[in-house]
């Protein structure tokens, strides 16, 4: 789908970027052909993650900053935004049902929780980010703070808004 939007607006987009489009999912063809990544899927996670970065650079890098790249911005932010949150709450439900009614709620100990809060931190880039700006043991609470309201925090649901609003502003107008 990624690519199809792409190519429907190709004449907005610098070559760099629609290669690098044309090119991940001509990649990818490639990968489901051979059935790769059956046998290895954190390969697969690692090249996608570098797929994505390199978009992300790509974009940031070599777009003129105009209407389409703001836009193409919110987007990006929105959809961070949303995959945060969504990460958040079925994670918190995952975990509370685990202590509350699930089948091994009563035996829990703090090595699991850790487990489960810094995989959490891990899928969203964010353990080390933890680490130093809390020095302690992680805790739900605190992984809340980081991906909720703190603004340093790049995938934090405040620093996503913040970015939405500041690329709204550069393609508002008077309507």
């Amino acid at each position: 789908a990624a690519r199809e939007n792409a190519r429907a607006v190709r004449g907005t987009l610098t070559t760099e970027v629609w290669e690098t489009q044309n090119q991940t999912w001509l990649e990818f063809q490639r990968l489901i052909a051979n059935e790769s990544f059956l046998r290895d899927p954190s390969a697969l996670f690692e090249w996608v993650k570098f797929r994505s970065h390199l978009s992300r650079g790509v974009t940031v890098g070599t777009m003129l900053q105009d209407e389409s790249f703001h836009f193409l911005r919110i987007g990006s932010f929105l959809e961070r935004a949303d995959n945060t949150a969504r990460l958040l709450d079925v994670k918190f439900h995952a975990v509370e049902s685990e202590y509350h009614g699930g089948t091994n709620g009563a035996g829990k100990d703090i090595e699991v929780d850790f487990y489960h809060w810094s995989g959490i931190l891990r899928s969203v880039s964010g353990f080390e980010v933890y680490r130093k700006a809390y020095r302690n043991v992680i805790r739900p609470e605190k992984v809340a703070e980081l991906l909720i309201l703190r603004p340093d925090m790049p995938r934090s649901l405040a620093a996503c808004m913040h970015e939405v609003v500041s690329n709204l502003q550069k393609v508002a107008n008077e309507q």
